[in-house]
């Protein structure tokens, strides 16, 4: 019954069938080990060989396994990575089988092969596609060919493609297309590209050969010669094949990565342990390891005492839990270069001993090995993203008797105000010679801008620290993130780990500023969409005016005394939203009313001061369609007019569905400017409440 490998099924099993089965598109994590899950770490093994492997999906759904031995758990692992992988190269290969292939097994509820009029029903309301009994049962007949009471795979197939025909693009498809039988040849097809997608396909002989070739067979198929109405909607819908996002900023690391690092805007995170608030969350070592794989290059570990002579990581005086430091310096060996091969930074608040400080030292070279950068490597005298890579970095002092940069006689810049009792032992403490001697990355606490600073010192600062900085002193500040790096984090009082706007400190040139990557907020979504550049590898370049005090370019104040960021030229942006395709429902539940969507458009930029026609795009409501709404008419198209630098300005798109009472944001989608392609293009977008990637929903 699933020819495809789709699902993983166990039997026996009282439940029923949708109940014992896993589709292999939801598997987010495998985990092996004995203390796995809470209910690994509870069960009684009754062999001292068997251990424990968790199967956890994108929804949070847990499976609990216990293997004979890890050979037969790493055996079931390898099988699992291999159909998880093979299942998303067909999706990326052929999107439009794997989109309906998605459909069809989640409307497929009990596993028979077939869909009945029940089924059709509750998948057309999972999909957000309103409709009368009436007609749904008249739409039934119409497609059941063969007349057996239930659609079989090619009925359905026939049945998504009717749906899928978006009428609104008709006019478009008829510009380029022989006829509505024969569709769009591949001569016509380049034209589109040329002059509807502002795109050069070269030379006849690249025609043949090159991308705008095989974007034409990916869409009309291997031996066909035209594309299909159907083929046109499902590729201008696509964010896969379509994406507003340009590959050649996003798909590669398109900046010279030969500049120093403190040229670079760096993706960091802000007490990394942390699962949750920061006063009672749990710690975990998880933690470390989704922010490296998600692209984050500078991690945080607040380091106290543990037992028996071995420190431990936890929000100090609070009811957070604690983990081993030699654990997280593990997951950071196993996870740093999986997904970038630049430089990881280890941003250590130190709160030790002097033995234990020691062990940390021991620990880092043990378990880092030659992956450690050291002061005596000849990498730290060139200090770029591409002598560093695959180097880890330490961030402490370089002196053992300096004070720590952000602790020690700043109790206003502490990360809590508990933490700030941690100045008084610290004082006394005498620093640790042997963990000094493994810094790369030295807190220095300037006092004259970084005017006698390296470019391998950094000083941390709160954000209303920078605050202070963009209002009393703004030139200076910039300049001295010139010379040096900043290190930016969040005020004591958000407890509940929220986030800070990160643009700010982007404007006056900081490179690390640090956010709470557990708390998916829009400071959060923001950084996320500014580091897409570069293939996600954690660093951007500072445009030269942030770089290099010759093309500083003077900064205006806003009458809001707040440090706006001036670029030299006026941009104008011109957005005309159409489509939506497969909108989710709120938290991407598959329960709940057909959504009435609207979306919202705004430019984020440094500026505000001088800024015109700012007014955020917002569209009319369509109601009771989130599958295939449509958007027409003067509130639909925006123009943007406004001065700022193109590296630093961000296009946010949300989806919201209108309600009685407060409305729900759906998803979201934060794009650079400089990434963005014209033409007709679609948006990918993410669930706004979690970050999850909706793979076939977009805006066109």
């Amino acid at each position: 019954k699933d020819p495809e490998s789709t699902k993983i099924f166990y039997t026996p099993s009282s439940k029923a069938h949708i109940d014992a089965c896993l589709a292999v598109r939801d598997i987010w994590e495998l985990k092996v080990g004995r203390d796995a899950s809470y209910v690994l770490s509870n069960v009684l093994y009754s062999n001292p060989k068997e251990v424990g492997l968790l199967i956890r999906t994108k929804f949070g759904k847990e499976w609990n396994f216990i293997c004979h031995s890890m050979e037969e758990a790493t055996e079931l692992c390898l099988g699992l990575a291999t159909v998880v992988r093979s299942q998303r190269a067909m999706r990326d290969q052929d999107p439009v089988r794997a989109r309906i292939l998605d459909m069809w097994l989640t409307a497929d509820s009990d596993g028979s092969g077939s869909l009945s009029l029940k089924e059709l029903s509750v998948i057309l309301a999972r999909m957000n596609v309103s409709v009368s009994q009436k007609a749904l049962t008249s739409t039934f007949k119409k497609f059941d060919a063969d007349n057996s009471g239930t659609l079989e795979f090619d009925e359905f197939v026939r049945f998504f493609i009717a749906i899928s025909e978006r009428e609104e693009l008709r006019g478009l498809f008829r510009k380029y297309a022989v006829d509505e039988n024969i569709g769009i040849r591949r001569e016509a097809f380049y034209r589109f590209l040329r002059h509807e997608q502002i795109e050069e396909p070269h030379n006849p002989v690249e025609l043949a050969t090159g991308p705008a070739n095989d974007l034409f067979v990916q869409i009309a198929g291997e031996g066909n010669t035209s594309i299909s109405f159907f083929q046109f909607c499902l590729f201008l819908t696509s964010a896969t094949r379509n994406s507003a996002l340009d590959p050649d900023v996003v798909g590669c690391v398109a900046d010279p990565m030969d500049y120093p690092l403190h040229e670079y805007f760096i993706d960091s995170s802000h007490n990394t342990y942390l699962s949750g608030d920061q006063l009672q969350s749990e710690s975990k070592v998880d933690m470390y390891s989704r922010a490296l794989l998600a692209g984050c290059r500078c991690v945080e570990l607040d380091c106290w005492d543990g037992p028996n002579g071995d420190p431990i990581v936890y929000h100090g005086y609070t009811r957070t839990t604690k983990i081993r430091f030699a654990d997280i310096i593990e997951a950071v060996k196993k996870h740093a270069f999986a997904t970038s091969p630049f430089p990881v930074i280890l941003s250590l608040e130190v709160h030790t001993s002097y033995e234990q400080s020691v062990t940390m030292s021991k620990v880092l070279r043990s378990v880092l090995g030659p992956m450690l950068l050291l002061p005596t490597d000849a990498a730290f005298a060139t200090y770029t993203p591409h002598s560093l890579q695959h180097r880890v970095l330490i961030k402490w002092k370089m002196n053992p008797e300096e004070p720590d940069d952000d602790k020690e006689g700043q109790p206003a810049d502490t990360d809590t105000a508990a933490q700030g009792a941690a100045s008084s032992p610290l004082q006394k403490q005498k620093g640790c010679s042997e963990l000094s001697s493994i810094v790369t990355c030295g807190a220095h606490k300037t006092k004259d801008f970084g005017a006698t600073a390296k470019p391998y010192h950094i000083q941390s600062f709160t954000e209303t620290k920078v605050e202070e900085f963009a209002k009393k002193c703004p030139e200076d500040f910039t300049r001295q993130n010139m010379r040096m790096m900043s290190r930016i984090y969040p005020k004591g009082s958000r407890i509940n780990s929220s986030n800070y706007d990160p643009m700010l400190s982007w404007s006056l040139g900081c490179q690390v500023v640090a956010l709470n990557y557990q708390t998916w907020d829009e400071p959060m979504r923001l950084n996320d969409g500014f580091f897409q550049r570069n293939h996600r590898c954690g660093y951007v370049l500072k445009p030269a005016y942030l770089r290099q005090a010759s093309s500083h370019v003077s900064p205006v104040i806003s009458k809001h005394k707040i440090l706006r960021d001036v670029r030299p030229g006026a941009l104008t942006l011109k957005v005309t939203v159409m489509l939506g395709s497969q909108l989710p429902k709120p938290d991407n539940s598959s329960k709940g009313e057909v959504v009435d969507p609207y979306v919202v458009m705004r430019v984020l930029s440094p500026v505000a001061g001088t800024q015109r026609n700012m007014t955020p795009l917002k569209t009319h409501v369509v109601e009771n369609n989130g599958f295939s709404p449509a958007w027409t008419g003067p509130t639909a198209t925006a123009t943007f007019s406004f001065v700022a630098d193109l590296e630093m300005t961000v296009l946010a798109v949300d989806v919201f569905d209108k309600d009685l009472n407060i409305d729900d944001h759906l998803c979201t989608s934060f794009i650079p400017i400089v990434a963005l392609r014209r033409g007709y293009r679609s948006v990918p977008l993410r669930v706004a409440s979690t970050g999850e990637v909706l793979p076939f929903s977009s805006i066109l």
